[in-house]
């Protein structure tokens, strides 16, 4: 049973198993991975309880972790900690949520270099994302059908992506995009139209 006074640790473990009927099998993937590696184990070492856990503690957690990863990662581990805590105010766990009085580091700027992909079979899936700017699972899940050479479109709406199960790593296949405004058709524009001709044949 979930308590105020409980680790925090402790109350993570329970939250996933809560929202794992309320999120997609690739959020819950993403959750439990970061949850059961990462934020899990440096709480319990540290033993705050859910209502003694507070905002200095978690930018405690941040510093600590951009010694060793991106911003990017550590920016995940905020939205995940978030969540939980927002879960924890909704059903008066705690008065507040202090995850929302910390600062997330920012993200770091990313120059691509496509020389590196250039004329290898990673070449087309990178420059079609940056392109249109396409999330991975959107650019691995793009078939032929979702091209249309004469209206001259290409249109999202099947995604693929790696979900952890039991441990193990599995491709989980689905036919919407994350969300409506995400399934969408845009212009094969410049020289796509001919580039993916080319692919195909």
């Amino acid at each position: 049973e979930l308590a105020s006074n409980m680790p925090f640790a402790e109350y993570l473990l329970e939250w996933l198993d809560i929202v794992k009927v309320r999120v997609k099998a690739t959020t819950y993937s993403s959750y439990e991975v970061m949850v059961k590696s990462t934020l899990e184990p440096y709480f319990r070492k540290k033993g705050y309880t859910l209502q003694g856990l507070e905002a200095r503690h978690i930018q405690q957690f941040y510093t600590e972790k951009l010694k060793t990863v991106k911003p990017s990662s550590v920016i995940h581990y905020h939205a995940v900690i978030h969540q939980a805590l927002k879960y924890a105010m909704k059903t008066d766990l705690v008065t507040q949520n202090v995850a929302m009085k910390v600062d997330r580091p920012k993200r770091n700027d990313y120059q691509p270099v496509f020389q590196v992909v250039k004329g290898t079979r990673l070449e087309l899936p990178v420059l079609v994302a940056a392109f249109y700017g396409l999330r991975r699972g959107e650019v691995c899940g793009l078939k032929w059908d979702a091209i249309d050479f004469e209206r001259g479109t290409i249109t999202i709406k099947h995604t693929v992506t790696s979900i952890q199960v039991d441990g193990k790593t599995k491709m989980y296949a689905q036919d919407s995009a994350k969300t409506k405004s995400s399934m969408r058709t845009l212009p094969l524009v410049g020289g796509f139209a001919a580039y993916f001709k080319e692919a195909k044949a």
